[in-house]
């Protein structure tokens, strides 16, 4: 162990032995370290982490709605999954993490990988970002990964698909400035204020305009990426994809194929959809916390080729998104 995270994967992929995954251990917290506890999070200096519990239906219930859409859209629509870890799963020891009661999330998301038939293609984060344990990947006063972070697990992306992905150095480059996240909120800490996070972006090539759908028919006119640098240092994620909306819909001006994806996400999914404009004639993002269509007919309505569901760990293993996706099927 590097004593930055978890183990160093050594070229190694969590999709790796796949038919050899156990079910991950519910840990106890250890009561030396309660007292570092505030609001249900763990704080270490000017950081703070939220820990990551397992729950072995949970997870079964969302590879359980994977595997239907698979099956509901074969032929019609290829399926990726991509959960994501937290902070804790990468950037916190082993030893924290059990002393924590927590659950090693590398195990997790392998459990939940292995249970997804042949026809789920699933998108490795997990190695990519514990490569690049030592970039800026993830907030540290807010629970969201950042959009370098999302960039690497877009590059796992790239290579299950077999596109090329765009290089960061051929993006226009955007810093929005200082950000004070949820977990500042949550703890109020001297520490994260003196020393804040910040929000760096990166803009498509093709287009930079998206369209917001409310659930009541209306739209609006806005950005894929905001410069949000004058606004409030609380509201600078908002940066992304107009945050979190019903619908949005991106359409690339150089492409001309039909090609299309829906994403279907969490929070998570704003700081994932950005680098996937270059690559379709038209993105779709939806959030399943306010997307009321049905997924099915969605899919066949606007002939989408890829359904790409983003979800982090704790929400994707909460027991929420899986029966609201086999709800929507």
């Amino acid at each position: 162990d590097d004593g930055s995270g978890q183990e160093p994967q050594d070229g190694h992929s969590v999709l790796d032995n796949l038919g050899d995954v156990e079910v991950p251990e519910v840990e106890i917290m250890n009561e030396a370290i309660q007292d570092q506890i505030t609001n249900g999070l763990y704080v270490k200096g000017d950081a703070a982490y939220n820990i990551y519990y397992f729950s072995q239906e949970a997870v079964q219930d969302y590879a359980e709605s994977m595997n239907a859409a698979a099956e509901a859209f074969a032929g019609q629509a290829t399926l990726y999954s991509l959960v994501v870890p937290n902070a804790s799963g990468i950037l916190l020891s082993d030893q924290e993490v059990k002393d924590l009661g927590g659950t090693n999330q590398v195990d997790a998301i392998r459990y939940f990988y292995s249970l997804y038939s042949s026809d789920v293609h699933a998108v490795d984060a997990v190695t990519p970002l514990l490569d690049h344990a030592d970039d800026y990947i993830f907030y540290r006063t807010d629970h969201h990964w950042t959009a370098r972070g999302a960039y690497y697990a877009y590059l796992e992306f790239c290579k299950v698909k077999g596109i090329e992905p765009e290089s960061l150095d051929e993006l226009r480059y955007l810093n929005c400035g200082d950000f004070l996240g949820s977990f500042y909120s949550e703890v109020q800490s001297d520490a994260m204020a003196a020393n804040p996070d910040y929000v760096e972006t990166w803009i498509p090539n093709a287009t930079n305009d998206l369209t917001v759908y409310d659930t009541d028919g209306s739209s609006f006119e806005t950005e894929v990426i905001t410069d949000t640098s004058s606004w409030d240092i609380i509201t600078k994620t908002t940066a992304f994809i107009a945050d979190d909306q019903p619908l949005e819909k991106v359409v690339n001006p150089r492409l001309s194929d039909g090609s299309s994806c829906l994403v279907f996400k969490d929070s998570f999914g704003n700081f994932f959809a950005p680098w996937l404009v270059d690559h379709y004639q038209t993105v779709y993002v939806g959030d399943f916390r306010y997307f009321e269509s049905n997924i099915g007919d969605f899919v066949r309505e606007y002939d989408v080729d890829d359904l790409i569901f983003c979800n982090n760990v704790t929400l994707a293993g909460g027991g929420v998104v899986g029966p609201a996706i086999l709800g929507r099927l």
